[in-house]
């Protein structure tokens, strides 16, 4: 087959608008040998398959790999066998500096038309054929592509792709700022009183028939229950369990459950057993004699006696030490016949909160007894009207009758261990149990006890007064009452 003319040359071109117009069909011929297939198409006009395999010296096979993306990216068309190259392969072509064969002549412009000008074919080394020359013009056209589509990747691609962020200056306001507006302060919660719990038995072993006395003292917390049932936050009850059973006491402190258990064993009963005694069934012998036959006897066991509980021991403490201290006389001790509790007191000249200090001597309270219960008794001798709840807390720290005053005044403990609503004149009292428990097992220092107004911080005038251990009707002075078992 005679080789066809071939004129390729390259112009110039822009590689940036030919790299974002046309990507996809760049990207598939930048492979030297397809670039070189679809100019020589293009530059033939029509071949046929096994023509151009021919005219290359590329087998058929390769030929066809190296067409599959032109055909698939629309550059080239095959019709029957036949390859030409379509408008879009043209138009990529172009782009590339590769210019389409002058068109034949019915196709060529009128003469009132000015020809155009057939651009300058390069310089071509005498003695080479048109072939070789054709493919050393290619590859170096594809050289300049190639590392014009380098230079865009690394210079210009990261700038298109992470363009840069603007700088934005701040503006300098030339007005007077303005104060922001403070939100007030949120207040914390106050935290909740930690919950005690003081839960005992007299016997924590008992023979079957036999009773005992559960005691308890809760402070703090909401609910309580004692084995499911509802109970209050103080109290004594009988239980005769017939079997060993535990006893649950469960306070309610908000978030969880505080529960504390008591076990009571019941000891079982001794059944007694009959012991028979058999003797084999006599052996007929030779021997005329005759075993007898022993009639079984009965063991019996003895039942022993129950021990008898003795009966609980109450006492009755006064007072070793009373007095009332007062905030706005600082600095004044008040040791006389009266004790007040007050959010503002009644003296003229030092009103405000008043609180009243009682501690006991418990020297007289045998040891290794079983508490039962401690009341606080104090008689109210006066007061404003209305009602006012008081309660009792721990001292914190030693004081003395004579001379404590606000100034020194001990701390209270966190939590009241009691309250209780006074109003008119008479007898009042607050369950104290737990606290009196915890200085009998030296948990705690016996530093007295504090009378307190519930709501300390009221500005309204509010005080009640109480009759102390100086009174002179001893039948009012105040008294701690302690039942324990023996």
């Amino acid at each position: 087959m005679t080789a066809r003319k071939r004129k390729m040359t390259p112009a110039d071109y822009n590689l940036l608008e030919l790299y974002r117009q046309h990507r996809d069909e760049i990207d598939s011929i930048t492979d030297p040998t397809s670039l070189f297939i679809l100019a020589f198409t293009n530059r033939l006009g029509r071949i046929a398959v096994d023509e151009l395999a021919g005219d290359l010296g590329i087998p058929p096979k390769n030929v066809r790999a190296k067409l599959t993306p032109l055909l698939r990216g629309q550059l080239m068309s095959e019709t029957k066998e036949t390859l030409s190259v379509t408008p879009l392969g043209k138009r990529v072509l172009e782009e590339l500096g590769f210019f389409t064969p002058p068109a034949p002549p019915s196709e060529r412009p009128k003469d009132s038309e000015p020809p155009k000008q057939p651009p300058k074919a390069p310089t071509q080394v005498p003695g080479s054929p048109d072939w070789l020359w054709g493919v050393i013009t290619f590859l170096g056209t594809g050289a300049i592509v190639l590392t014009g589509i380098i230079l865009i990747g690394v210079f210009i691609l990261p700038d298109w792709l992470n363009p840069p962020v603007p700088t934005i200056t701040p503006r300098i306001a030339t007005s007077a700022p303005v104060a922001p507006t403070l939100a007030p302060p949120t207040q914390a919660p106050a935290p909740r009183p930690e919950v005690k719990i003081e839960f005992v038995a007299e016997r924590t072993r008992l023979e079957p028939g036999e009773c005992t006395m559960l005691h308890w003292q809760v402070v703090g917390g909401f609910g309580v229950t004692l084995n499911n049932k509802s109970v209050e936050r103080a109290g004594s009850t009988q239980v005769c369990p017939r079997e060993s059973t535990a006893y649950e006491l469960a306070v309610d402190a908000g978030d969880t459950m505080k529960r504390s258990t008591v076990v009571i064993a019941v000891a079982a009963i001794a059944v007694p057993e009959t012991t028979r005694t058999f003797t084999p069934t006599s052996t007929r012998t030779p021997t005329p004699s005759r075993t007898p036959t022993l009639t079984p006897t009965r063991t019996r066991t003895r039942t022993p006696t129950p021990t008898r509980t003795p009966a609980p021991i109450t006492i009755q403490l006064t007072p070793v030490a009373d007095a009332f201290i007062v905030r706005g006389c600082p600095s004044a001790n008040y040791d006389g016949d009266t004790l007040a509790v007050a959010s503002q007191y009644g003296d003229p000249d030092c009103g405000q909160t008043a609180r009243s200090l009682l501690r006991f001597n418990l020297a007289t309270l045998p040891p290794d007894q079983i508490i039962q219960s401690a009341t606080l008794y104090t008689y109210l001798q006066s007061g404003t009207s209305g009602t006012t709840t008081i309660r009792v807390y721990a001292s914190l720290d030693g004081w003395s009758e004579t001379t404590v005053n606000w100034n020194n005044r001990p701390s209270p403990s966190a939590g009241f261990y009691d309250a209780t609503s006074a109003a008119g004149a008479g007898w009042y009292s607050w369950n104290v149990t737990l606290l009196l428990l915890e200085w009998y097992k030296g948990n705690s220092p016996n530093y007295g006890l504090i009378l307190m107004n519930a709501n300390e911080a009221s500005s309204e005038y509010n005080y009640r007064v109480f009759r102390s251990r100086e009174h002179s009707v001893s039948s009012t002075r105040p008294f701690l009452r302690i039942t324990y078992q023996p």
